[in-house]
């Protein structure tokens, strides 16, 4: 997750018309770990998931009724942290097993 320090903006058009303004500022990577511990071991993906391996960049936006968004980060990642726990395959690594397919190392290290 970033947090961000140098600036960006961008102008946005809603549904009814009205232009509003989203900065974005980005800044050091954090490691967000699950707040219990999880499952450990292997967990072997399906073929589909062998011949799709992308990485996808994304952006999460969300309405705040606060002036200001100045916790939102901490928000987001109390909340990754809890989420971790339910999907601990996030929370691992992928890894080559010994016949040559991908899998994830359920470690738990957390996600970046």
């Amino acid at each position: 997750m970033k947090i961000v320090e140098a600036e960006k903006f961008a102008s946005m058009e809603s549904s009814n018309g009205n232009v509003f303004q989203l900065i974005v500022k980005q800044g050091k990577p954090t490691l967000v770990h699950p707040v219990e511990e999880t499952e450990k071991g292997l967990y072997f993906l399906s073929n589909f998931d062998q011949n799709i391996a992308v990485i996808v960049r994304t952006i999460y936006c969300f309405k705040s009724y606060e002036k200001g968004n100045g916790n939102a980060g901490e928000l987001i990642k109390n909340a990754l942290k809890k989420v971790l726990v339910h999907y601990y395959p996030f929370a691992g690594r992928l890894t080559i097993s010994s016949e040559g397919k991908l899998i994830v190392n359920c470690t738990g290290k957390g996600v970046g």
